[in-house]
């Protein structure tokens, strides 16, 4: 199991979706993947003083969105999943700033996680940050991509 894990550089968290032992992993949300980020986001709600959030991950992908393996797998439990994803409102409301720091590919449901928190930065490397419905233009740089389904997200992105 690719399991996130949370590391700490002063007053700043890091959460890495993907696992320490695997560094191309496509991050995508199941049921346990989620858990272990709530876990995390426990962790960094429990702890005390000044403090910030990046999420980020290594190699290829942020996230590539639902594990539709796992749904195709557990059809009778795909819904009450769905209720368990609480995981985007959390991020709206965690009581410090919070970054998605974008270094790789990032689709569907990765797409809206990113969109969850105060500030989303793309990588020098990212080609695109934008859905393919949104009225701004993208980001250009050279060779990745954000996309989230058809949907108007007039999210600002930070170039480094």
């Amino acid at each position: 199991m690719r399991v996130p894990y949370l590391d700490r550089d002063g007053d700043v968290f890091i959460l890495y979706l993907g696992s320490r032992a695997e560094a191309d992993s496509q991050n995508q949300f199941n049921p346990d993947w989620v858990d272990e980020i709530n876990a995390a986001l426990d962790e960094v709600e429990a702890s005390t003083g000044p403090a910030g959030l990046v999420t980020t991950a290594t190699g290829k992908f942020y996230s590539t969105g639902a594990d539709l393996s796992w749904g195709m797998d557990n059809l009778d439990q795909v819904n009450a999943f769905i209720d368990r994803m609480q995981g985007f409102a959390r991020m709206l409301q965690l009581p410090l700033p919070t970054v998605a720091a974008l270094q790789g590919h990032t689709f569907g449901a990765g797409a809206f996680w990113a969109m969850a928190h105060d500030y989303r930065s793309c990588a020098p490397i990212v080609d695109s940050c934008a859905s393919p419905e949104s009225t701004s233009a993208p980001t250009t740089v050279r060779a990745r991509w954000i996309c989230s389904p058809p949907a108007y997200t007039p999210m600002p992105f930070i170039r480094p």
